[in-house]
Order: structure tokens, then sequence, then C-alpha cells
């Protein structure tokens, strides 16, 4: 019994060493290495934003700093306390909010011009979701995401400060937690 368990083995062995060779000597296809498939990107330093002026970026003392995070599971059942548009036609994805550390006015949820931002590298806005007059930490912005990955439909937000500034974010999804994150463009 030890005999044809060692034989076994030993067949096992010769298999697995005949294979390895001839997968090193015949490539049935390429693989590629998978750092050629990362892409770094960087934030183009102009952008397009219809009607309004971009605004001299403030001192980084008056900045209005802004957080994305997944939305609270009860938003639903106290909507007055919130700013919130919804899809009416998005069955998948997640809900999140946008919450500013200041009042915040003339605010915008759009989407990004896929097209403009792969090819040219600019952050076009195509299309204007919802407006509101303003958002704050007591009523933030709430609504339901879906990034299905590149070249899927991007999405922003833009607003002005009290001091009539304007800041504008591309709303990404992390590749590392999923977690939501904004990049000012």
């Amino acid at each position: 019994m030890k005999q044809i368990i060692a034989i076994f083995f030993l067949v096992l062995t010769l298999l697995a060493g005949c294979s390895r060779h001839h997968a090193e000597t015949h490539p049935t296809r390429e693989t590629p290495d998978i750092t050629e498939a990362i892409i770094a990107t960087e934030v183009p330093e102009s952008s397009t934003i219809p009607d309004d002026t971009k605004a001299d970026v403030p001192p980084a003392d008056d900045l209005v700093a802004v957080e994305i995070d997944y939305a609270p599971e009860d938003y639903c059942l106290h909507p007055e306390n919130y700013e919130v548009y919804e899809f009416a036609d998005l069955e998948y994805g997640r809900d999140a909010i946008v919450i500013p550390d200041a009042k915040v006015y003339n605010f915008k949820f759009f989407t990004i011009d896929i097209n403009s931002l792969y090819m040219n590298g600019e952050y076009v806005i195509s299309e204007i979701l919802h407006t509101c007059d303003a958002i704050s930490p007591e009523k933030p912005f709430v609504t339901r995401i879906y990034i299905a990955g590149p070249g899927s439909t991007h999405y922003g937000v833009s607003f002005l400060d009290e001091s009539g500034n304007q800041y504008s974010y591309v709303i990404f999804e992390s590749g590392k937690d999923g977690r939501f994150m904004l990049e000012p463009f």
C-alpha cells in the first residue's frame, strides 16, 4: 500500500513538473503584467464650468471643508433634515451624503462628460441633475450614487462659499475600500 501511495505522489510530481516546463516553453496566451493596467491620472488644472466663473482660490484658512460619506440609513424617515435628490430609475448604488463644514450656496450636483475627461483630461459638466440655494451641516445633501467603473458616469458637486468663491469636486470611489471621495478640480 505504501508503494502505491509513493508511486502516486511520484507520478503527480512528474506531471506537475512537466506541466510547468510545458507552460514555460509553450505559452498559451500572454498574461499582461498587472502593473501595466494601472494608469496614473492627474487632475487637470483647468476645468469648464457653465454659468459661473471660477473665483480666485481663497487662503487655506478660509477654505470650506466638505466631506462625502455613506448616508445614514434613517435619512428617509426625516427627509426634512436633508436636501435629497432621488434617482427614480437607479436601483443599484449607495446613498451618499455631502456635508460642508459651513453653509454653502448655489449647490449643484451634476454628471461629468466622460469623453472630455478621458480624451482631453478636462472636467466638463454634461448635465446638472440637481440644484438648491444652500446646504449646510444642519441640512446636508443626500443622493444615490452608482459608479460602475472606468467609462461609467462620473458625478460631481459645486457650490459657492459665503465670500462667493467657487468650489468644484468630482466624486470618486476608492479602489481600496469602496468609500466615496471628493477630488477638487
